[in-house]
């Protein structure tokens, strides 16, 4: 099930669900076709077959592989890399926040001057970290890097969130209602379900 929603909040909230029967890449070009604006999502590679969007990264999916990276002994944390990850993506997260009132070009002005410096920090520190193995700090470098060019995208535009929230939050009650109904019996009931769930949240 993806979840598709506009990315400003206002009076005309779209929430559109989505079933399909694979992960595959064509159905998220047959769901988005030709969009041509920002789209901000996770690291799911299929996006990266829409050719008209500009990808942008999410910045609480980057965060959340240094939270769980963090030792679980926290007289570590003095020296942990996963501790400083965290406290990079916090200190953006600060910065960000205190836009929040902005008009959309006053914010793209102020990321440039604010955020982009952090931004800038986070990847030339986390370049120098020496990682190898199997563990989940490897999994946080390597999927911080990986996003690495998607999370720069949202500096062109003053609209654009620096994270997927709103569709983590849009899905949130499907993924709960799946829990408590174990699952749907038929693949047109999950389609059925993506028409309700789409017409009950964004009314």
């Amino acid at each position: 099930m993806l979840v598709y929603c506009n990315g400003k909040i206002n009076d005309r909230s779209n929430i559109i669900f989505d079933y399909h029967h694979t992960r595959k890449s064509e159905n998220a070009v047959r769901s988005l076709g030709e969009f041509d604006g920002f789209l901000v999502c996770d690291g799911y590679a299929a996006y990266n077959a829409l050719k008209n969007t500009r990808r942008c990264g999410c910045l609480t999916h980057v965060r959340r592989y240094w939270v769980t990276a963090l030792p679980k002994d926290k007289s570590a944390y003095a020296t942990s890399a996963a501790v400083k990850g965290v406290e990079f993506c916090n200190r953006i997260y600060h910065e960000e926040k205190l836009l929040t009132e902005l008009t959309a070009e006053e914010r793209y002005n102020q990321r440039l001057v604010k955020i982009k410096p952090l931004l800038d920090a986070f990847f030339a520190w986390a370049e120098e970290l020496q990682v190898s193995g199997k563990n989940k700090l490897v999994d946080a470098f390597r999927y911080t890097h990986n996003e690495k060019k998607y999370l720069y995208t949202f500096l062109e535009n003053g609209d654009v969130p620096i994270d997927n929230n709103r569709a983590e939050n849009a899905i949130r009650p499907f993924t709960i209602g799946r829990k408590n109904r174990l699952f749907t019996n038929t693949e047109r009931g999950a389609k059925c379900s993506a028409t309700m769930y789409s017409i009950i949240s964004t009314a």
